[in-house]
């Protein structure tokens, strides 16, 4: 019994110590798997620790990075305004105060990592806005200096006058080529260029020229086929088409050459915010870059008084018989185009006894496109009519006129009993439409880009960069309201005549009356004496 007793009781201790052992490994588990918990909580706080100290970090960066390129933003947009000189004083002033402290500002607020959230946001804001408005600036300013670059030819400039030789619609002749060993009909004219071109045509291949006495009697026999092809100006061949109606559908361009002509500068410069000048602009009839030598459709002074804020414009007829100075031989007016700008204003010097200071040549494409650029002008017609330039229909009283019906209602002159009178009446309309519009601040302002793109391949003019910006300087600042005055040069007697350009072919001119000539002269002088 006792034996049994005591095997119980072994039992019984090797149950309790089984129970024992089994209870201090699930301790054994329970306080391994709570070290691995705590393990991984600190592994969590430690991961999510760094990713806020990284963050933090790439914030911080991220805040310098943008309060440098503000910085940098602001001061190229202020070294662009100083550079560019088109603002007045009062005005470039309050731009650089206000600039310049809030670019500091946002600068200190984004660089230093101490400044508050709050502060720090505020700063990215207002830096960001900056960046905008500097960038914008900067680009506007750029297209300023690149647009006044572009169109001013300050010192010797260059245009090219543009030949072609010519062959019926129909013929064989497909290039220059075709064309070797032929004859080709020309006019009889002298004129460097067309001398120039002649030769250098003659390098191309081997012909021979024939001469023809007058313009109309070359292209007739080109059409009629006694010549199979014939060498002229640009000029002279769309003189051909305004006369022959449909020419230059019957006709093609085989070959064309291009001759370089160097023009002087011919500008009296002034101090133009303080001291009266005139303006000579010519309008030629070309389409495209400025740079081709044409006729004189438009032929205007504009005498600017910037002390008495008058602007006075004087038109002269394109067939006017002037003297050109180069040859001492009359001509009409529209043929000195031909020969350079500084030719026109040399005959109309002669002609009116004035001194021109500066000119400006525009075409048909700046007018077009600058009406389109400032959304149109609005004119006062004297009459109702139908433009032969794309058909528009105009009456009497205002007029909205789009760029293309601009051109068009400065074109016309058959419409009317007095012909080009009437026309340059027109052409005087709508400048000043357009520079009472381009005047206006809020056109300038909402336009600006437009304007400048509009016009910088189809104008050309021998005023400064420095000039120019004074006058913009000066409108801005003052804002003045001009005094517009208008006359023209509209009486005289119709001629028969020939000229320099066509010593052989009796023209169409109009022999200015003395008395008319005189009148627009002292019109023009009293504009530069008054005070």
């Amino acid at each position: 019994m006792r034996n049994k007793g005591k095997r119980s009781t072994s039992k019984n201790k090797n149950v309790i110590s089984k129970g024992t052992t089994n209870s201090g490994n699930i301790k054994a588990k329970l306080k391994s798997n709570f070290n691995s918990i705590n393990k991984t909580k600190k592994s969590t706080k430690k991961s999510s620790k760094h990713k806020t100290v990284n963050s933090q970090h790439n914030y911080y960066i991220a805040a310098k990075i943008l309060a440098i390129f503000c910085v940098v933003s602001v001061v190229i947009f202020e070294i662009m305004l100083i550079k560019l000189n088109i603002l007045p004083a009062k005005y470039m002033l309050i731009a650089l105060l206000v600039f310049t402290p809030l670019g500091v500002l946002t600068f200190l607020g984004l660089f230093f990592n101490k400044i508050k959230k709050k502060p720090k946001i505020t700063a990215a804001v207002v830096s960001v806005i900056l960046i905008i408005v500097s960038f914008t600036g900067t680009l506007y300013i750029t297209g300023t200096m690149n647009f006044l670059g572009k169109i001013s030819s300050v010192g010797e400039t260059f245009s090219y006058e543009e030949f072609y030789v010519i062959a019926k619609a129909d013929s064989k002749a497909e290039q220059i080529e075709d064309l070797d060993d032929t004859e080709i009909g020309i006019l009889s004219i002298a004129n460097e260029n067309y001398s120039k071109a002649r030769n250098e045509l003659k390098d191309v291949i081997e012909c021979e020229y024939k001469s023809v006495d007058t313009l109309d009697k070359l292209g007739s026999e080109l059409l009629e086929g006694t010549k199979e092809s014939i060498f002229l100006s640009e000029t002279n061949y769309s003189v051909l088409d305004e006369g022959t109606e449909g020419y230059k559908e019957d006709t093609k361009i085989i070959y064309t050459i291009k001759i370089k002509t160097v023009q002087e500068d011919s500008a009296r410069r002034v101090n133009v915010t303080e001291e009266p000048f005139n303006i000579y602009v010519s309008g030629i009839d070309t389409y495209g870059k400025i740079g081709n030598v044409s006729r004189s459709d438009v032929n205007m002074i504009v005498t600017v008084n910037p002390k008495t804020n008058q602007i006075l414009l004087t038109s002269i007829p394109r067939d006017c018989v002037v003297t050109l100075p180069s040859f001492g031989e009359k001509d009409k007016l529209t043929h000195a185009g031909v020969y350079g700008t500084n030719e026109s204003i040399g005959a109309i010097e002669n002609l009116l006894d004035i001194k021109i200071n500066y000119y400006l040549k525009v075409n048909f494409s700046s007018v077009e496109n600058l009406v389109d650029a400032i959304n149109g002008i609005e004119v006062d017609s004297d009459y109702t009519f139908t433009g032969e330039v794309g058909g528009y229909r105009f009456v009497k009283g205002m007029n909205s006129l789009t760029g293309k019906q601009a051109l068009s209602f400065s074109r016309e002159r058959h419409s009317f009993t007095s012909g080009d009178f009437q026309r340059v009446k027109n052409q005087q309309k709508v400048i000043e439409a357009i520079i009472t519009k381009i005047t206006s601040s809020s056109t300038l302002l909402l336009n600006y880009n437009s304007i400048l793109n509009s016009v910088k391949d189809s104008m050309d003019t021998n005023f400064s960069p420095a000039e120019i910006k004074s006058l913009v300087k000066m409108q801005v600042d003052d804002m003045p309201s001009w005094a517009f005055d208008k006359h023209s040069i509209d009486q005289g007697s119709d001629a028969s005549l020939t000229g320099h350009s066509y010593p052989y072919q009796e023209l169409y001119m109009l022999i200015p009356d003395n008395d008319a000539v005189v009148e627009a002269a002292d019109k023009i002088n009293a504009v530069m004496s008054e005070e």
